[in-house]
């Protein structure tokens, strides 16, 4: 049986657009794909979590819980609701004390993986937003996933801690997850008025070559403005440059999981 596909979003810079990726990926996926999608949160600030339509009265636990109670299963934590377009497992704050209370925990790095088990096979794609530190929530999600999509801001401390990434990466690869490759790098928040965006853009190409996806996400004050309305870009606003991004970065995505694209 062919596996189904895990996609971490991941850099170790913060403010790169990883949660409104994740956001807006899963929503695609959703959307578009007709695909059924399990969104999980493994950041302890929780922000992917705070621009989902959650209902705080339906929450069974969380990715703290999941990862540090063993008699806690996926399936018992997972939040469905018909108001939100996927199933998702939600972030809290305790998640940032992570790495202390499973230290000396056997197997450490493949709790989430371990978990999952039991619920993958009912997804299409499962796609984790990840911390910007590499603790063990992040390692989880490394060792889970067959992909890693890698946003990067146009500047240029940005690219060199893609390149610490990377490192990262291919520890994770050699060491705990042998099928973990990376899907792709993408330049966000692009001011094309700007030479230095132009040139940052140009050299992700050059370095990344194949893996580096053609379409940047632009500077838009509507994708800002969409998470506070608790929703994904494809819902908020379909006339705006954050639209037309996301839409056609999906595309490209899309093609590279091996999927069929149709007209709009």
């Amino acid at each position: 049986m062919e596996r189904n596909k895990v996609i971490s979003i991941v850099n170790q810079k913060g403010g790169v657009g990883k949660t409104t990726t994740a956001l807006n990926m899963a929503s695609w996926l959703s959307i578009y794909a007709k695909s059924k999608v399990l969104l999980i949160d493994t950041d302890g600030q929780a922000n992917l979590t705070a621009c989902v339509n959650i209902d705080k009265n339906k929450i069974k636990g969380s990715t703290y819980d999941l990862l540090t109670n063993d008699n806690i299963k996926a399936e018992d934590i997972i939040y469905k609701d018909n108001s939100i377009l996927f199933d998702m497992i939600i972030s809290d704050e305790r998640l940032n004390n992570i790495d202390l209370i499973l230290n000396g925990v056997l197997a450490r790095e493949r709790q989430l993986s371990r978990k999952l088990e039991s619920v993958i096979s009912k997804y299409d794609y499962i796609i984790i937003d990840c911390s910007p530190s590499l603790n063990l929530a992040t390692i989880n999600a490394l060792v889970t996933s067959d992909y890693i999509l890698i946003p990067v801001q146009a500047d240029y401390l940005s690219i060199r801690g893609t390149a610490k990434l990377l490192e990262s990466i291919n520890k994770v690869k050699e060491q705990l997850n042998p099928k973990l490759d990376v899907l792709g790098v993408f330049v966000t928040m692009y001011d094309n008025r700007k030479i230095n965006d132009k040139n940052i853009y140009e050299t992700i190409q050059e370095q990344f070559k194949e893996k580096a996806f053609n379409t940047f996400i632009r500077e838009n004050v509507r994708l800002k403005e969409s998470p506070i309305e608790k929703k994904s870009i494809y819902e908020y606003d379909k006339n705006c440059n954050g639209f037309i991004d996301y839409y056609n970065l999906m595309i490209e995505i899309w093609k590279r999981l091996g999927g069929q694209v149709n007209d709009k």
